[in-house]
């Protein structure tokens, strides 16, 4: 039961108040003593917080008014009686009946905790100083469980996500059954057992579907949500419907198909219709498909089908425990105890059964039922002997027809191998590298607690969902606000799931040793999913932009030509942009590179929107490019060849073209001849080398399978020998009335 005052309210609301007029003023109680629930909440957190001096309120008052209210509540009853005050400290108090206070208090038998906000900081003024003294005092005299804590502190701890500890229940309520006690007392023995289970898993919280009027809901609006129920309608269908269904799908179900078809719904006309066909649920039994017959079945002979069985956990036979493998156990932990009947004597049964089945290493096989009627499941007992306790386990086990046996390959594969080939230098030096990377990622030493000594990271213990606590963080949220957004994850999940940089730092020169000793490398295949896109897709990219276009309006000025010639600029990924001037509506007649802008016409084609130009492109532009190398008159097309690179390593990034790239760089290496002193070209290339323009590597691009090792040795070496031999330009690429246009 829980009630709620709040002190300094600009009005007053109190049952003191009414009995001695002039007293108990600004005080109101929010909430009389009662079962507390979501509007009690609600009701904390839309109290309004006064900053005006003439709402001010005397806090021994507040706590002599919860004091009334948990005597007239309780009157002689047994409860547990606390009160929780929540001050600054700021406002002054008269502390002339502090004594009757606690002799109140003391009779009473209410402990009291007080909150002190800014408890921790220098004081602001004199009453903060002698309030905190007095209320120190107050606490002392009552001693525990009273005490004086700051908000600082019991904000930090509520901040903090904690465990809710419950009441063990126990799931199954029975016997251990050894041999046959009902035929044959003498040689069985009933042994009364308690399980509880150990390991669980935790699933998000349940809904139920409800109607809601409107999104978001205030918390006012509570009452308008409405929680809705299903009907289900049945109908017949002819067999003809029926052998359609099942043909399109062998496992149908008519109950389930029909379920389906009423959540979907139907329309007037086919109610009308079905409405004659509609039958009673009562009338409706199960019938099985036998080729295309119905076979029906009733529930009384539904009923013959069920194993009969008695709940109880029945002792089949003991194994030797390494007979039984580990991949077998199926399901949780279930701990086993002594029941309720004959507790002593049940206890005393289990713990000499752990104790002999601990000496012998065996195990026992079991078949299990938890209730009456449901069907046996297999199991397996497992001795736990500690030093103060001896009890069992139970673990469900498989059926030998759930077993499906390892294929003969893996079995070999998964056999360990004694050669001597296993046994080479090679093998010992990934096995040791290996255990050095398990014994680094050490939780339990690598970090350090507020006194600096070493202390375990993770706590099993303290390991929380992250999805659960962020469904059950915003359902709480929600029931307060309606329109409370989804929270961020908590500070402590946080660095849970994030790696600490003293694993990183510990690690990194392990990781180098590890892909040296593996000889690891990075291999990426090419994203499928990243597509060209030409024709009606890359049309319907030019509408979009056309119409953000049109949307622009003309300015203030009514300059509407120069609002005519707003064009946009095409991001590219490695940053640099280009102004596409509607290439793909202006230029569509493009299907040719020349060699007076071939940037340009380069850019037309790879945008073309009617079909895929980008090798062709790629093919006319490495032949002018390696033209114009060949060719250049000094340095004169130098500058020129150097932006066709350029715009071609930004293209092939993105329309996956890095080996036509790379392969006209090996072409233009060529060309220079570094090994040749003598070449003309040497400072072309030292020139290319001064720029960002290096063949494309896999981390660029999935379509190259160059590593940046190997791209900038590429760069820097001077042999050519390995390299592509060069190939001649295509002339029909190179129009001859266009080498005049070069001088």
């Amino acid at each position: 039961m829980t009630g709620l005052i709040a002190i300094g309210t600009p009005e007053t609301d109190n049952s003191l108040a009414s009995q001695f007029p002039g007293e108990y003023k600004n005080i109101s109680t929010i909430e009389e003593i009662k079962q507390p629930t979501v509007k009690t909440v609600q009701k904390l957190f839309n109290i309004e917080l006064s900053e005006s001096k003439e709402t001010t309120a005397d806090a021994l008052d507040a706590l002599i008014l919860a004091i009334d209210m948990i005597v007239c509540y309780c009157r002689k009853l047994k409860y547990d009686k606390h009160i929780y005050l929540m001050t600054d400290t700021r406002v002054p108090i008269s502390w002339m009946e502090n004594h009757e206070i606690i002799s109140m208090l003391e009779t009473h038998s209410i402990s009291l905790t007080v909150v002190c906000a800014g408890s921790n900081m220098p004081y602001t003024n004199q009453n903060m100083n002698e309030n905190e003294k007095k209320w120190i005092e107050i606490i002392s005299r009552l001693g525990p469980p009273s005490s004086f804590c700051s908000f600082e502190k019991e904000y930090e701890f509520a901040d903090t996500i904690n465990k809710k500890i419950v009441r063990a229940s126990p799931c199954f309520r029975g016997n251990i059954i050894l041999g046959d006690p009902a035929n044959s007392p003498d040689n069985g023995l009933y042994v009364s057992a308690h399980m509880f289970i150990r390991s669980d898993l935790i699933s998000r919280k349940s809904g139920t579907k409800c109607y809601v009027p409107s999104y978001p809901v205030d918390a006012e609006d509570g009452k308008n949500i409405h929680p809705v129920k299903a009907e289900t309608n049945y109908r017949t269908i002819t067999l003809e419907e029926l052998e359609k269904k099942f043909n399109a799908q062998n496992d149908f179900d008519p109950e389930e198909e029909q379920q389906g078809e009423d959540e979907e719904g139907l329309t007037s006309s086919d109610s009308d219709n079905q409405q004659k066909d509609t039958v009673n649920s009562k009338d409706i039994m199960k019938a099985y498909i036998l080729g295309k017959t119905l076979v029906p079945v009733s529930k009384e002979q539904q009923d013959m089908f069920k194993v009969v069985t008695s709940p109880g956990l029945y002792v089949i036979k003991f194994i030797d425990s390494e007979k039984f493998p580990e991949t077998y156990k199926l399901s949780k932990v279930y701990t086993v105890t002594a029941g309720s009947v004959d507790a002593k004597e049940a206890a005393t049964v289990i713990t000499a059964l752990a104790k002999a089945m601990e000496e012998t290493k065996s195990v026992a096989v079991v078949r299990f039922t938890n209730k009456p009627e449901s069907p046996p499941k297999l199991g397996v007992l497992f001795p736990l002997v500690e030093e103060k306790v001896a009890t069992l386990y139970f673990v469900e086990a498989p059926f030998s027809n759930d077993l499906k046996p390892i294929p003969e390959a893996i079995e070999e594969a998964l056999k360990p191998k004694d050669n001597e080939e296993s046994k080479n230098a090679s093998n010992i030096a990934k096995l040791e590298i290996m255990e050095k990377l398990v014994e680094s990622m050490s939780l339990m030493e690598v970090r350090k607690d507020k006194d600096g000594n070493p202390c375990e990271h993770v706590v099993p213990e303290n390991i929380f969902n992250p999805n659960i606590w962020r469904v059950s963080e915003t359902i709480r949220r929600r029931a307060i606000d309606g329109k409370a957004t989804i929270p961020d994850l908590h500070h402590s999940i946080k660095e849970q799931i994030t790696v600490l940089p003293e694993f990183v730092e510990k690690t990194k020169e392990l990781g180098k040793q590890i892909k040296e000793i593996f000889n690891i490398e990075k291999v990426e295949t090419p994203d499928d999913t990243k597509e060209r896109h030409y024709g009606a897709l890359r049309e319907e990219k030019i509408k979009t932009r056309k119409e953000d276009e049109d949307h622009i309006s003309p300015t203030d000025t009514g300059d509407i030509e120069q609002n005519q010639h707003i064009t946009k600029k095409m991001k590219m990924d490695n940053g640099s942009a280009f102004d596409t001037k509607n290439y793909e509506v202006l230029r569509k007649d493009v299907k040719e590179v020349s060699i007076e802008d071939p940037v340009d016409d380069f850019k037309a084609m790879v945008a073309n929107p009617d079909q895929d130009l980008v090798e062709e492109a790629f093919k006319q532009i490495s032949d002018i490019v390696i033209h114009l190398v060949s060719t250049s008159f000094g340095d004169q097309y130098y500058k020129k060849v150097i932006s066709c690179l350029d715009c071609m390593r930004n293209v092939a990034i993105q329309d996956f073209e890095g080996e036509s790239f790379n392969r006209c760089l090996h072409k233009i290496k060529s060309i220079c001849d570094l090994s040749n002193p003598a070449s003309k070209r040497l400072d072309f290339w030292e020139m290319l080398k001064k720029t960002d323009i290096t063949p494309l590597t896999k981390d660029e691009t999935g379509s190259s399978n160059v590593t940046e090792a190997e791209a900038k040795k590429f760069m820097e070496e001077i042999d050519t020998t390995d390299m592509e031999p060069n190939i001649q330009t295509k002339k029909s690429y190179i129009a001859t009335d266009d080498l005049l246009d070069l001088f």
